[in-house]
């Protein structure tokens, strides 16, 4: 459980992290920095870093290309959500998807996320507002901006 949310500029998110049992933990890598993208995971966590891993050194178009190849929808259904320069993507049916919209958000927090940004507030103040409102969000929150 997390809330990752992209702002039109910048990326953000919680650092709690929440196992199968209910277990609560720390989790300072819900976002990673790749070539000329951030990366947001939310769902089965062991996955996300599997798959960060397998990315770590590609461009944001070659993670496109790539897909994510060990979506299982009844098995699995990890969130991702791949920032670049001028345009954000989620990752959550099986294929990657070109958000239309100015900002985003994923995992259990997002409509909280969502809709504190359509309200005018930033990634970062969106989701240290969705961890108000979220069991499964907490702070500290950070905020990731993107790679030149």
């Amino acid at each position: 459980m997390t809330t990752v949310a992209w702002d039109g500029k910048n990326v953000a998110c919680d650092t709690l992290r929440t196992d199968g049992w209910g277990l609560k933990q720390y989790e300072p890598c819900k976002v990673m920095r790749g070539k000329d993208f951030l990366l947001g995971g939310a769902g089965d966590w062991p996955l996300i870093l599997k798959y960060q891993r397998k990315v770590a050194n590609m461009t944001a178009a070659e993670v496109i290309e790539l897909g994510y190849p060990d979506f299982k929808e009844k098995e699995n259904d990890p969130s991702l959500l791949l920032v670049i320069k001028d345009a954000a993507y989620h990752h959550g049916t099986g294929v990657w998807m070109r958000i239309g919209l100015p900002f985003y958000a994923i995992g259990s927090g997002r409509d909280f996320a969502i809709m504190a940004m359509y309200l005018g507030k930033s990634a970062y103040e969106a989701v240290e507002l969705t961890c108000e409102f979220n069991n499964d969000t907490s702070k500290p929150v950070i905020e990731w901006k993107l790679p030149k």
